[in-house]
């Protein structure tokens, strides 16, 4: 288990939160072409999880066709303004609703998984909807926030220390990292591309909050500009294959520079200045990924605001790397660097290389005396069905009830 810190007093507010509900989700039968990962534990609600993707998107026939989606993260009614706000005014005049002063805007009809709604229909059938994804990425995000509710004390009715949950959602991402370093050793650029849209996803909504609030900000620094890195190492693969274009083969690609460009302005606080005599700027990401669309004319679209923040970037003395170098980014240094300073050693043999990632924020991982040490009532906070349930390798999806 993590190293615990002492309780502080804004714990309070913790202990009258709604106790917890579980929910278990089968997982696909066992498949014996599909391996199960060695990061988790014996006994993991996160290895579950990443397990039931894996088997999932096994056919990537599947895993990399394109969806739409009805909404983004955190979606509010406010946020269809926005939306009509961007829209171009001659669009607008050849509707005729619009030349109706007492027509009234109706309401988006809520998300259902796509019974009723738009989401997890193909592209194809919706060519002119922003949102859109490939069916794997849309599988990683909704599998990285089950990883999160696994990670998050106040679900278990639990206490650990303060800044617990920020660690864990940095374990989380740091999965995601290995994800896309283990698809790049596959030489699978479209599972690296699913894990960027993935941490797009992330970014748009609240999933990475808990990082706006740790204490440890020099990691959280350097996790965020690694995968800044990682990103744009990702998009210079992609110009180097020359699927950067107008009417790009990667149906989500506009959609999901255009996730990050919008939302990078929220996270440019926690990052610090890169030593001197390093061309990579991490406060500049939204500009680099302007520059590429700009470039090779990437239709970038979907959410709200995106001509307000386009409007604000200066690309005009970006250079951007050539996609020929073997490491454009500095991802490979970067990497290390990272490891040697915030990765651990899962075994009592020192690895060359530090790990980062794994479960060990992952409550379910720990020992039943564990989660009694630090529940509000002193008692473990999985009963024996969930227990049974995490062996038989089904999903736990925690709700607030």
């Amino acid at each position: 288990m993590p190293p615990k810190r002492a309780p502080s007093s804004s714990s309070a507010s913790s202990a009258s939160a709604t106790p917890p509900t579980t929910t278990n989700r089968p997982i696909a039968r066992v498949d014996p072409d599909v391996p199960k990962s060695k990061r988790w534990s014996e006994v993991s609600g996160s290895g579950n999880a990443d397990y039931r993707y894996r088997v999932h998107m096994k056919n990537p026939d599947v895993a990399y066709s394109f969806i739409t989606i009805c909404r983004l993260p955190n979606y509010h009614e406010d946020d269809d303004d926005d939306e009509d706000e961007d829209e171009d005014e001659d669009e607008q005049m050849n509707d005729a609703d619009d030349n109706n002063d007492n027509a009234k805007k109706q309401p988006r009809p809520p998300c259902d998984g796509g019974a009723t709604c738009i989401c997890n229909k193909p592209s194809t059938e919706h060519p002119d909807h922003p949102f859109v994804i490939s069916r794997a990425g849309n599988h990683k995000y909704f599998m990285a926030r089950i990883h999160l509710s696994l990670r998050c004390p106040d679900m278990f009715d639990m206490y650990v220390y303060n800044d617990f949950e920020s660690y864990g959602v940095m374990e989380v991402v740091e999965n995601l990292v290995t994800d896309w370093i283990e698809a790049g050793r596959e030489k699978n650029w479209k599972e690296q591309w699913v894990i960027v849209e993935a941490i797009a996803m992330m970014l748009a909504g609240d999933s990475l909050d808990p990082l706006q609030m740790c204490d440890d900000a020099t990691r959280v620094q350097a996790l965020f500009s690694l995968v800044i890195r990682m990103v744009l190492m990702t998009i210079s693969n992609l110009e180097h294959m020359g699927l950067l274009k107008p009417e790009p083969e990667i149906k989500s690609l506009g959609f999901i520079m255009a996730l990050y460009i919008v939302n990078f302005d929220a996270w440019r606080q926690v990052l610090f200045d890169e030593p001197t005599g390093r061309k990579f700027d991490p406060d500049l990401f939204d500009a680099y990924l302007l520059a590429y669309a700009q470039k090779y004319d990437v239709p970038l679209k979907g959410p709200p605001k995106l001509d307000e923040a386009i409007k604000d970037i200066d690309t005009e003395g970006i250079k951007l790397p050539s996609c020929e170098l073997k490491d454009p980014w500095g991802w490979t240094k970067a990497l290390s660097e990272y490891r040697k300073a915030h990765g651990y050693n899962k075994y009592i043999i020192q690895m060359r290389s530090k790990m980062i990632g794994g479960d060990r924020y992952d409550i379910t991982t720990w020992s039943p005396e564990e989660r009694k040490e630090h529940s509000f009532d002193k008692r473990d906070p999985l009963g024996k069905r969930e227990l049974d349930a995490l062996r038989e390798g089904l999903i736990l999806e925690i709700e607030t009830a």
